[in-house]
Formats: structure tokens, sequence, C-alpha cells
């Protein structure tokens, strides 16, 4: 007898954007991003009517994790990579590691060069 279930595809987390405790899960440009669902909910119609919408009862609930993510066709990954960052640093004074990690990362190249004191 053959098995026919077939497992779903396995995508690689963003480095930064993909966290651990957060609620939802998109997958944009086979890249997977876990990220909280309220700064999506309170700043976009879009998302929160998204979020309203009625489940099926179900173990596999769209966005809930890495196997069945909420997929944006036709979004880019730096342009969601924007859209979250803004939103991200702008909800959450706590995460500041998380904004220094993003600053990093954004300004890697200008960093590297020769600075002076500064390095990363």
């Amino acid at each position: 007898m053959v098995d026919s279930t077939v497992s779903p595809p396995s995508y690689p987390k963003h480095p930064v954007l993909y966290i651990d405790k957060a609620a939802v899960v998109f997958l944009v440009e086979n890249t997977l991003y876990r990220v909280p669902r309220k700064p999506l909910e309170e700043e976009s119609t879009v998302f929160r009517d998204m979020f309203l919408l009625p489940q099926p009862n179900s173990d596999a609930i769209e966005g809930q994790d890495d196997t069945k993510p909420v997929i944006l066709h036709g979004v880019s990954k730096a342009d969601f990579e924007c859209l979250l960052k803004a939103l991200l640093c702008r909800y959450s004074s706590s995460m500041a590691a998380f904004k220094l990690s993003i600053w990093l990362v954004n300004h890697e190249p200008l960093l590297s060069g020769n600075m002076g004191k500064i390095r990363i």
C-alpha cells in the first residue's frame, strides 16, 4: 500500500522577522514570517478583516503555524519587510533588541567599511 499523505513543503524562516512567540505566520516569496497580529489588525483594514473571517473547524487554521501560513501572492519580500519593520518598531517599545537588529541588518553595508571605532 502506498502512503498518499504528502507533507507540506518546508520554507526557510526569516532570520529577524520570525518571532517564535508571535501569533500569525505568513509566506512571502518562499520565506516564512511570524509576527504579532495586533499591529496588523490595528493599522490595516485588510488584515483586520482577514483575521475576522470565520475559520473552518479544523486543526489547520490558516496562519496558525508553519504548515499552513497565510500566503501573500503578488507581494515582494522587500515590501512586506518594510511594512513589518515599520509596524513592529512603532508598536513595541519593549523590542529594543529587535529594533537594533533590524537597524544593523539594514545598515551592515555602511558599517562594514572603515568606520573607525564603530564595529558590528
